[in-house]
């Protein structure tokens, strides 16, 4: 196969030198035509921009994930008076500062993660 195929993932199949998405039972993608004048920068930038938006709930989703991340925030929850909330927000500022980034005060009221129950989309300050 001369394209590299991204089938476990985006479910992308090569169409005479344009690809589409098609239609999987697992992520729900219909078909499009990419057009010609996308090009490899600007896809980079729209990964990254859609990531930063969401970075909030992606680090809550690896913190779940995480073994060892996830035992030491169960037990930082019961050490403070507000637990779950208190970290939740302080981690969400550290993820700001750490990042460089600033919110949109845009709202995602159903995050992947079962820890946080909405987060504010970020920006570059």
């Amino acid at each position: 196969m001369g394209a590299i195929s991204f089938l476990a993932f985006f479910c992308i199949v090569p169409i005479r030198g344009n690809y589409r998405r098609k239609r999987c039972a697992r992520h729900g993608f219909r078909e499009i035509r990419m057009s010609n004048n996308d090009s490899l920068p600007k896809f980079c930038d729209d990964v990254l921009k859609k990531f930063k938006n969401n970075i909030t709930d992606a680090v809550f989703c690896y913190l779940q994930s995480d073994k060892d991340l996830m035992c030491r925030y169960l037990a930082l929850i019961r050490n403070y008076e507000k637990g779950k909330q208190t970290l939740n927000i302080q981690l969400a500022q550290a993820i700001t500062r750490e990042f460089g980034l600033k919110s949109t005060k845009q709202r995602k009221e159903v995050p992947n993660s079962v820890l946080i129950e909405s987060f504010s989309e970020l920006e570059e300050k």
